[in-house]
């Protein structure tokens, strides 16, 4: 088996049954969320400029998730995310904008025993068994990069370090509502003659304390002057 894996990527390149081999599971990851850890790197090519997409797998370890080069520095796809500065498009039955931050060569070792543990095609180009000890991947680290994954815009796996939106206020925060103020009453009139008593009849006698008679009608008032007159008559005879 691992004659075969090396005879397709003889000097770090895939021959042409590797070539199309890659562009079939390259499809297949793009499409179907199955096998669960393959997927595909969409990266722009550094020459060309064209959208250039390549089968991998997703190696987890301590929460992350992380993409590496088993063909090492000889990789194209390596060189691809270096020019592009990182940016490329994981898909798996989804479309996923990630930045590949590369991993420094003394942090890779336990990062690799996990590839090689995940990805039996990776352990014919890796001169270490999968269950060496840590300390034999530190000797080789440097010859094969490593890419932290993080997630830029994705439904499923938003970036951790993404700043939430603003909460809306509460209740207790929105502004008090006052109502408007009332006009102020226009100021009382003053009086042109103070201390003077009003000119009205009805004013004198209020101003006196003496409540003035209730009028009577005219008629009446004819009718009381004939009774004085005659009276007055009466006793002049």
């Amino acid at each position: 088996m691992y004659r075969s894996e090396r005879w397709m990527y003889q000097d770090g390149r895939p021959n042409r049954l590797a070539a199309a081999l890659n562009r079939g599971w390259a499809i297949v990851a793009s499409v179907w969320p199955w096998p669960s850890r393959l997927v595909t790197l969409q990266v722009r090519g550094r020459s060309s400029g064209r959208l250039i997409s390549f089968p991998l797998i997703v190696a987890d370890y301590g929460g992350e998730r992380f993409l590496v080069a088993m063909l090492g520095e000889n990789a194209n796809w390596v060189a691809n995310v270096r020019a592009a500065g990182g940016e490329a498009v994981l898909r798996h039955g989804r479309r996923e904008t990630v930045c590949l931050e590369e991993v420094d060569p003394r942090d890779r070792a336990p990062i690799l025993r996990r590839h090689l543990e995940v990805a039996p095609a990776a352990r014919a180009f890796v001169p270490v068994d999968r269950k060496a000890p840590v300390a034999e991947f530190d000797q080789i680290a440097a010859h094969y990069p490593v890419f932290r994954i993080r997630s830029m815009h994705s439904s499923v796996n938003p970036r951790p370090d993404a700043v939430p939106p603003s909460p809306q206020p509460v209740a207790s925060e929105m502004p008090e509502h006052r109502p408007a103020p009332a006009e102020p009453a226009a100021p009382a009139r003053p009086d042109p003659h103070p201390g003077s008593v009003s000119s009205s009849p009805s004013g004198r006698l209020a101003d006196r304390g003496v409540q003035r008679p209730p009028t009577r009608s005219g008629q009446a008032a004819r009718t009381e002057r004939r009774q004085r007159a005659g009276q007055r008559a009466i006793g002049t005879v």
